[in-house]
């Protein structure tokens, strides 16, 4: 609510009064007064929507290629949330930005709290910061590369640990300014032999990554515990079920690695889960 002083007592009724200021027993005064303007918002049933409802006849083969997608990936696309335009690759509409939205606050808060700090890094990386962690090699035709202008090997960012290395390296940090904790939020790029399940396996995804740096291995240790921690509490703001279970290090490599699973239907993986010591 925004609170304006406004000296012509004819924009009263043209602005829309909630309230005067008036004490009790005193009548408004055609001199200065204050008013009470309400900040315009958007309300969800004024938020752009189209709707591509599946017609009844229709209904059942859509059922059935959901057996090869997903059902919450043809509810978002009836109900104008995502719009597919083009192979793996989804327009975000305003009621999805909305969702998004709110939970980007929760996720900055919570990584705020442990002492994380935001950051933008750019999708595009040259060919030679990439070949120096050997994954430009090593990763097969999921990674998106290009040459621009000038001839040059680039690509497109599935994740940036080579790219937030580089950049940390390139000052002179000294141990005092540990832990550093940076991360950011947006688009990666993958080149999904058969995109499938909607935003799930898609070829332009958003996505949420943390990159720590520590001055020893148990300051390390120390972060991962806290960011785990921070992560659960993410988890459950949201309301969502989820299972922690130990993951491999992949190519960048590590002492320990753990992954958070969201039981599904149409889940890849298999899970092996211990319910007595809640471990997997």
């Amino acid at each position: 609510m925004l609170l304006y002083r406004n000296n012509m007592r004819s924009l009263v009724s043209e602005l829309g009064v909630l309230n005067m200021s008036m004490n009790r027993g005193v009548m408004p005064m055609y001199g200065s007064c204050w008013v009470y303007v309400r900040r315009l918002k958007h309300t969800v049933s004024k938020l752009y929507q189209p709707k591509e409802l599946t017609p009844q006849e229709k209904l059942k083969t859509a059922k059935k290629i959901e057996e090869a997608s997903c059902k919450s990936s043809r509810l978002m696309k009836e109900y104008g949330i995502i719009k597919s335009v083009g192979n793996g690759y989804f327009a975000l509409l305003p009621l999805a930005i909305r969702s998004i939205n709110k939970l980007t606050k929760i996720i900055d808060e919570e990584l705020e709290s442990v002492g994380c700090q935001r950051l933008i890094l750019p999708h595009t990386a040259t060919a030679s910061l990439w070949k120096q962690s050997g994954r430009w090699q090593g990763m097969g035709p999921e990674l998106i590369r290009y040459k621009d202008r000038h001839d040059q090997d680039m690509l497109l960012c599935p994740t940036h640990e080579e790219t937030i290395t580089s950049l940390v390296a390139a000052y002179d940090i000294s141990s005092r300014e540990l832990p550093l904790r940076l991360y950011q939020i947006g688009s990666k790029f993958r080149a999904e032999m058969k995109p499938r399940f909607g935003l799930i396996r898609a070829n332009e995804f958003l996505m949420k990554d943390l990159y720590t740096f520590d001055k020893d291995p148990q300051s390390a240790k120390h972060t991962y515990d806290q960011i785990s921690l921070a992560y659960e509490k993410i988890f459950n703001r949201i309301g969502v079920p989820y299972l922690r279970v130990e993951g491999d290090t992949g190519m960048m490599g590590g002492s320990s690695s753990h992954e958070y699973h969201f039981p599904a239907g149409i889940g890849q993986d298999s899970v092996l889960w211990c319910k007595k010591c809640s471990k997997g």
